[in-house]
């Protein structure tokens, strides 16, 4: 589907990092786990999700008229847990890392490619 998004991390190297412990300074940022679970359940039978048409049927109804938000439909306020869909709520999660971690300035660069990862994904997705 997004041929060039395994070129966005170098495998070895993020896997290397993942075997380090959680507290470990080098391990990755939550945002670029939540984001590669997201991606990864679009191609997984074993985790609910929905279908492309609802997902962006959803994205558009939340959407105004000039393409920017609705007041009340996408931030944190959401009930992600809430979410059924597996792909959907990590998304959602990655997200939230992202806006809340994305200010201090660490780990940046994992932030961008989780935000990076989601975004070539929907892209595609909605291209379709």
């Amino acid at each position: 589907m997004v041929p060039s998004i395994s070129r966005l991390i170098h495998r070895s190297t993020f896997e290397a990092r993942l075997r380090l412990p959680p507290t470990h300074p080098n391990f990755p940022h939550t945002s670029l786990l939540h984001a590669i679970c997201a991606v990864s359940a679009r191609y997984s039978a074993a985790v609910h999700t929905i279908s492309v048409e609802e997902w962006v049927r959803r994205v558009d109804g939340r959407l105004g008229a000039k393409g920017g938000p609705v007041p009340g439909t996408w931030g944190i306020e959401e009930s992600i847990a809430m979410e059924e869909c597996f792909g959907e709520r990590n998304a959602k999660y990655s997200q939230l890392e992202a806006k809340l971690e994305g200010t201090v300035g660490r780990k940046l660069m994992d932030i961008v490619q989780g935000m990076v990862r989601l975004h070539v994904v929907r892209l595609a997705m909605k291209a379709k």
